[in-house]
C-alpha cells in the first residue's frame, strides 16, 4: 500500500511538470489557438454542407480555412492597422470640437448641467490608449503573425477534419455518467452559441453599420467609433447610442443638419432595434448569456488577451459559469 501511494504521488508530481512545460510550450500562441476553436465552432455548420457537397475531408478543410482567411483574417488586420491610426485622430478632433455650441442640447435632455468637455476628451484619450496598448500584443511582429497563423490554420484544419473526434476523446476522458457528458456538452454548445452567434455578431453588425453610416456622412475615424460602438454594443440599454447620439446632436449643433438627423433616424430605426431582430434568430433562449458575464469578460478579456479578448473573454467566464453550474447541480 505504501508503494503504491509513493508511486501515485510520483504520477501526479510528474504529471503536474508535464502540464507546467506544456503550458510554457504554448503560452506565446494560447490566442491563436484559442481564437482558430473559437472560428472552428463558429464555422462547423459551413463546413458540414461543405462536407455534404464535397466528400474529401481535406479539401473541405482548407476551403474552411481559405474561406476564413478571405473573410476574417486579412480584413481584421487591415481593420487594426486603420483602428491604431484613427484612434490617434480621434482624439484630436475631440480635443478640436468647440462643445460650448452643444451643451445646450444635453443640456436641454437631461436637465441639468453636465461636463461635455472633460467627459469626452478623458474617455477618448482613455480608450486611444488603450487600443495602442493592446494592438501590439495581438499584432505583434511579422514573424510572429506567421507562425501564429500558420499554428491556427493547422489548428483549424484539424479541427475541421478531426473534430468529432476530438470531442468524442474529451468525453471518454471526462470521469462522468453518459448522460451528464451529454448535458454538459449541450450546455457548453449553448453558452459558446450565445456568445458568438448572439453577443459578438450582433454586436460586430451594429459596429460595422456605424462604421458605414459615419463613412456614408462623413464623420470623421469612422473605423474608430465603429469598434467603440462593438465594444458598447455589449451594454445592455445603452449600448451604441452613447457614441452615435452624442456625435448626431453634434453635427446638428456645427449645421451639418442633414446628417445629424439621418443619423438620429438611422440610430434609432436600424442600430438601436437590432439587438431584438437578429439575436432571437441567432439563438435560442437556452443560448442566451447574462449581460452581466458578457460585460465584464469583454474588458476583462480586453485587458488580458488585447483585442482578441473580445470574443475569448465573454467565453471563457460563460463557460466557467456553466461548470459551476453543472458542479452543483451534479453535487
Amino acid at each position: 500500500m505504501e508503494k503504491e501511494k509513493i508511486t501515485r504521488y510520483w504520477l501526479i508530481i510528474v504529471s503536474l511538470i508535464i502540464l507546467t512545460l506544456s503550458f510554457f510550450i504554448v503560452k506565446d500562441f494560447l490566442a491563436y489557438i484559442v481564437f482558430a476553436f473559437v472560428l472552428i465552432f463558429g464555422f462547423y455548420p459551413l463546413y458540414r454542407f461543405l462536407n455534404k457537397k464535397i466528400k474529401n475531408k481535406n479539401v473541405c478543410a482548407w476551403l474552411m480555412i481559405l474561406i476564413i482567411l478571405i473573410i476574417i483574417i486579412i480584413p481584421l488586420f487591415f481593420i487594426i492597422n486603420s483602428l491604431v491610426q484613427q484612434s490617434y485622430s480621434a482624439y484630436n478632433n475631440v480635443n478640436n470640437i468647440d462643445f460650448n455650441k452643444m451643451v445646450g442640447y444635453i443640456d436641454f435632455i437631461f436637465k441639468k448641467d453636465i461636463n461635455i468637455d472633460y467627459y469626452f476628451q478623458t474617455t477618448i484619450l482613455k480608450i486611444r490608449d488603450g487600443i495602442i496598448r493592446s494592438a501590439p500584443g495581438f499584432i505583434g511582429s511579422v514573424a510572429d503573425i506567421i507562425l501564429g497563423l500558420f499554428i491556427m490554420f493547422f489548428v483549424m484544419f484539424y479541427g475541421f477534419k478531426e473534430g468529432n473526434n476530438w470531442v468524442l476523446l474529451v468525453k471518454n476522458i471526462l470521469p462522468l455518467k453518459n448522460e451528464a457528458k451529454e448535458r454538459l456538452f449541450m450546455e457548453t454548445a449553448n453558452v459558446t452559441k450565445g456568445v458568438i452567434y448572439g453577443q459578438f455578431l450582433t454586436s460586430f453588425i451594429q459596429g460595422a453599420l456605424g462604421t458605414i453610416a459615419f463613412l456614408i456622412l462623413g464623420i470623421p475615424g469612422a473605423v474608430f467609433w465603429g469598434f467603440i460602438m462593438m465594444i458598447l454594443a455589449f451594454i445592455p440599454v445603452l449600448g451604441t447610442p452613447i457614441i452615435w447620439l452624442p456625435t448626431a446632436l453634434i453635427q446638428l449643433a456645427i449645421g451639418r443638419t442633414v446628417q445629424g438627423i439621418i443619423l438620429l433616424i438611422f440610430g434609432f430605426v436600424i442600430l438601436i432595434n437590432i439587438d431584438n431582430l437578429l439575436k432571437p434568430k441567432l439563438v435560442s433562449a437556452k443560448s442566451k448569456i447574462h449581460p452581466l458575464v458578457a460585460l465584464i469578460g469583454l474588458f476583462g478579456g480586453l485587458k488580458l488577451f488585447g483585442l482578441i479578448g473580445i470574443i475569448l473573454g465573454p467565453l471563457i467566464l460563460a463557460i466557467l459559469f456553466v461548470g459551476i453550474k453543472f458542479y452543483t447541480e451534479e453535487l
